[in-house]
């Protein structure tokens, strides 16, 4: 696996997320929680949408994720 500023980086861990709108507090907090805990901003955006989903699925029950290149199975 290829590393990544001394991490290993996963497959899953590579793709990028864009977040249209975000109000401007929030990410100043999220760089103070990073600061404080002198981790990377990336590092705490990853840990704050993994906290989401799993508190999601605690409610909602599993989510089910679709095999890539399961589209059409024309042939």
């Amino acid at each position: 696996m290829a590393t990544k500023k001394g991490r290993k980086v996963t497959t899953a861990e590579t793709t990028q997320v864009g977040i249209k709108s975000v109000s401007s507090e929030t990410v100043q907090k999220l760089h103070i929680i990073a600061g404080l805990e002198n981790v990377s901003t990336q590092d705490v955006y990853r840990k704050a949408l993994d906290t989401y989903v799993t508190l999601y699925e605690k409610q909602n029950g599993k989510l089910q994720i679709k095999p890539k290149g399961s589209g059409l199975n024309v042939i």
